[in-house]
């Protein structure tokens, strides 16, 4: 298996092993990284989340639309542009998002400390580097 498929793979892994069974943590991988990055930004251009996501408008639409059902986000147009679809997370939206956060974090901090101080300085080591190809990622694509 090559480098970046087993960066991808054991990312998305981790994302699904770390996710509370049950409970309230009830949203698609994709509604959840559509509110995640609602709640990164004071509001978010459907247009380019359907664009990063490649999903067609019916799709982003059907998406947004349940996160508006359940609460986590409200559907808005900017004033500049009223063509131009916006969302923005909700109190209860960023609420999910940092109680899910925890939840995730608590779970892998458990895992973590199963692991020896060597194979957690490795794994220190490669987060740092992957958030550093992250960064260059984002930055690339501007």
């Amino acid at each position: 298996m090559q480098l970046a498929e087993l960066i991808i793979r054991t990312a998305t892994d981790l994302i699904f092993v770390t996710r509370p069974p049950g409970g309230h943590f009830d949203l698609t991988g994709l509604q959840g990284g559509v509110l995640a990055r609602a709640c990164r930004r004071s509001f978010a251009l459907m247009c380019h989340i359907r664009e990063s996501e490649g999903i067609s408008r019916t799709g982003i639409s059907k998406v947004v639309s349940a996160l508006v059902e359940k609460g986590f986000v409200e559907r808005g147009t900017l004033v500049s542009h009223r063509q131009v679809v916006v969302i923005r997370a909700t109190p209860q939206g960023h609420e999910y998002v940092d109680q899910l956060s925890a939840a995730r974090a608590s779970e892998l901090a458990y895992f973590l400390g199963l692991r020896s101080s060597e194979e957690q300085a490795v794994l220190r080591q490669a987060a740092i580097i992957q958030e550093a190809m992250n960064e260059r990622i984002r930055w690339k694509r501007k």
